[in-house]
């Protein structure tokens, strides 16, 4: 089983799993908020293909989240952020390194300025 990962600047979002590419697996994170936001599989597909403009079955809806089909295309991806209220740096809508969570480099982070600010008082 893949790692699961926190994700946004503070690792607010997740965990999920990493995709090849390194962005969160879509599928998981469409499952999440749809689920999160008490919608069936059905309900999605239907408001989701009345958008698109093309009919959709929740057959294609789960085989999505669960093998990781989502569209490649950003307008359909915001579509479903629309649909879903996901954060847009979630389905590859944002830069890469704005999008994993790293603890570390937070604490690195913190570090440093508090070296500064007692740098800057003895000054």
């Amino acid at each position: 089983m893949k790692e699961k990962l926190f994700w946004g600047e503070n690792g607010e979002y997740g965990p999920f799993t990493a995709q090849a590419d390194g962005w969160p697996n879509a599928g998981e994170v469409i499952r999440h908020y749809r689920r999160k936001r008490q919608m069936s599989a059905g309900e999605l597909a239907q408001r989701y293909g009345a958008v698109i403009g093309t009919p959709v079955t929740a057959r294609w809806i789960l085989k999505m989240e669960q093998h990781n089909k989502v569209p490649t295309d950003i307008t359909r991806r915001r579509i479903l952020i629309h649909l879903l209220d996901i954060p847009p740096i979630l389905l590859g809508l944002a830069s890469l390194e704005s999008a994993v969570y790293h603890p570390a480099l937070e604490s690195q982070t913190a570090s440093v300025s508090q070296v500064l600010k007692r740098e800057w008082a003895l000054t």
